[in-house]
């Protein structure tokens, strides 16, 4: 299995041109059909040198034109056809409702109006529901949805199934300590894997500056070391600080600059599941945002 490709995958949307950047902890997969999601992966997504980030070399870095499309290519290979859902990833719907309310900020010059796009199913505008609705598929596209685009890639390049691990070259458990703890790796090899992988999402920010970095679900909340906030502390001498809200939202946030482009950094834990995000922690993440942009 060629490890350099999925190491070299930056995942989904405009890289060039976005000003969003979602930075999720690792992608899920199927079990059933991770080795389909592998080929995918490495033979068919970011062929053209358009979606190489540097147009000379595939494995410095190279990502897929959308998610939509991406899902297209990978039911073909699954051979599956396709199941429309009511329900929406969060790592979809949060950012979508991010883009919308910090779009509307800046327009109206205030942040009184974001609160409306993280009500409830039951409480929400139907004209908001629709608008989200409409929006979903291409969030991670070359489509202009909002003013902003958005792309979605990972820090942990190895796509993740729960109860398979395809790949021998070390065990899962080396793999986990190696990403997501800054302490001296025992593994060489994943130590040199992730040192590359943080090289090529150092040179996609140096070469392509983000106005926001949205990270999500690697915050070691227990005071231990964090990789991605050492990354960005040491890459772009970050000033990050903790969130200082009260209740479960942990985190940190805060800015660096890069040839003149002041960036937004927000890192917390997940999105879904157990502990995962709610609609109004991310709506407080929203203004923390907009009210550092101002600044």
């Amino acid at each position: 299995m060629d490890l350099n490709s999925l190491n070299s995958f930056l995942g989904y949307g405009d890289f060039r041109n976005a000003e969003f950047l979602v930075l999720s902890k690792h992608e899920g997969a199927d079990n059933d059909y991770l080795e389909q999601e592998l080929d995918a992966r490495i033979n068919h997504f970011g062929l053209e040198k358009e979606y190489w980030l540097d147009g000379e070399n595939r494995l410095n870095g190279y990502w897929h034109s959308s998610t939509k499309e991406a899902d297209k290519i990978k039911r073909g290979l699954m051979e599956k056809e396709e199941i429309k859902s009511s329900s929406v990833p969060a790592v979809v719907d949060y950012p979508t409702r991010m883009l919308f309310a910090l779009e509307e900020a800046f327009n109206k010059n205030t942040d009184k109006y974001i609160d409306k796009w993280f009500e409830g199913a039951n409480d929400i505008s139907k004209d908001i529901k629709d608008k989200l609705t409409a929006s979903y598929d291409d969030i991670y596209s070359y489509h202009q949805i909002t003013s902003w685009k958005a792309v979605l890639s990972h820090y942990q390049p190895l796509l993740r199934a729960a109860q398979s691990w395809p790949y021998t070259e070390s065990p899962r458990s080396d793999y986990k300590k190696v990403f997501e703890r800054t302490v001296h790796p025992e593994n060489a090899h994943f130590a040199a894997w992730r040192k590359q992988r943080e090289g090529i999402l150092a040179n996609l920010l140096k070469r392509y500056p983000k106005k926001v970095i949205f990270c999500t679900g690697n915050f070691q909340a227990n005071n231990e070391s964090d990789p991605l906030q050492n990354f960005f502390e040491r890459e772009f001498q970050a000033e990050l600080k903790d969130f200082g809200f009260n209740g479960k939202l942990k985190g940190v946030y805060g800015e660096f600059s890069y040839n003149g482009q002041k960036t937004i950094v927000v890192h917390t834990h997940g999105l879904s599941g157990g502990g995962g995000l709610t609609p109004k922690q991310v709506c407080k993440i929203t203004k923390v945002i907009y009210r550092k942009l101002k600044e």
